[in-house]
């Protein structure tokens, strides 16, 4: 299970992530969606809201587990993501910007938008600046067409019913990264190839000028939370997964096992085959397929204990017997040992193992997230 934070952009709030978080919780993984100074329900006053004052907010929400967030940020978002990252780097496991700006040590959000693959952008030429303290306001039909022109009808008058206006400091204010800070932060980007609210162009600028471990590209608009949630929901889950397992619906329904096991990334253990002996090195249950099979997994146990491992962590078995009619109590024995994941697995009959008293051996390979 992984923890994410989401991050929403401009004009929104911690409600625009309603749809991806349902999914996101389904599959099993904590998920917390938050609103930033000024948006949703939050009220504080324009004149305290600032970048600092985000990525702050940010910070506060990442500390209230002591387990490092992947930090998804959209649009604006990923300013306040970088920013934020920057501040309390050790809370955070990784950044996924989706359709979101990626800010370089002394860029603004405004910097961004004014390079030569910015032009376009669809918010800056339609928000309307008001107030002192600023305030930007996009209308409705501006709003439709360069964040929500994928979104069906409802989902879009929903989203821009609830839009509020945005404070203008945190676009102008530069990030500050001191050097090093995202060093150990993976980060990823979902790029959106019919945005008009962050050209494609400017898109890809920002991905070949920083450090990304993955991208993915949808061909959908700039909330890809609400025009591609489904979609959204699984690249997430593949991007920021160290390790997948599949079965695929062409392949039969395994039993006790995984089809098929990518790893993405990851410290590999490499475990010998592992025989029903003791410490002592003398067989353990002569004769006795369930207690040879029993002490194999002990043995298992143990070997992935020494490495900082556990069964949770493996990604491929091969099990010799010496006879297949006794697969079922292996399959009893087995499902006893093993976490939500079966691993990969192979079964094969022999003739004799190295000594005559061994009735199973098995053989692993694991693999731990960095």
């Amino acid at each position: 299970m992984s923890r994410f934070v989401l991050v929403h952009g401009a004009f929104a709030g911690a409600w625009i992530w309603g749809p991806l978080m349902d999914r996101l919780k389904a599959a099993g993984h904590a998920v917390e969606a938050f609103d930033l100074p000024g948006l949703g329900d939050d009220h504080t006053p324009v004149s305290q809201i600032t970048l600092d004052s985000c990525a702050a907010r940010l910070c506060e929400v990442l500390a209230k587990s002591s387990e490092p967030a992947i930090v998804v940020g959209n649009s604006m978002g990923g300013i306040i993501a970088t920013q934020g990252a920057a501040r309390c780097p050790s809370r955070v496991a990784a950044i996924v910007y989706v359709a979101a700006f990626v800010p370089k040590d002394g860029q603004s959000l405004l910097d961004l938008t004014k390079l030569p693959e910015g032009a376009g952008d669809q918010v800056q030429a339609n928000i309307v600046i008001e107030g002192e303290p600023p305030v930007a306001i996009m209308a409705t039909e501006a709003s439709r067409q360069a964040l929500y022109g994928s979104c069906t009808e409802e989902a879009a008058a929903w989203a821009i019913a609830k839009q509020r206006p945005q404070p203008v400091a945190p676009f102008a204010t530069p990030v500050s990264i001191s050097p090093g800070a995202l060093d150990g932060i993976r980060r990823y980007y979902v790029l959106t190839k019919r945005d008009r609210a962050i050209p494609p162009a400017l898109q890809r600028r920002m991905i070949a000028e920083n450090p990304f471990a993955g991208v993915v590209e949808f061909d959908t608009d700039h909330t890809p939370q609400l025009s591609m949630t489904d979609e959204l929901t699984q690249a997430l889950l593949k991007l920021t997964s160290d390790v997948e397992y599949l079965n695929p619906p062409a392949l039969s329904t395994p039993t006790g096992y995984t089809h098929v096991v990518p790893v993405h990334r990851g410290r590999t253990i490499y475990i010998a085959g592992q025989v029903a002996f003791d410490t002592s090195g003398n067989v353990v249950g002569k004769g006795d397929f369930a207690a040879q099979t029993t002490q194999v997994f002990e043995n298992l146990k143990s070997a992935l204990a020494a490495a900082g491992a556990t069964f949770d962590n493996l990604v491929k078995v091969t099990t010799f017997v010496t006879d297949l009619s006794q697969m079922q109590t292996l399959r009893t024995i087995r499902a006893k040992y093993y976490g939500k994941n079966a691993p990969a697995s192979t079964l094969v009959q022999i003739t004799q193992l190295a000594n005559a008293d061994l009735m199973i051996e098995i053989e692993a390979i694991a693999v731990v997230p960095e």
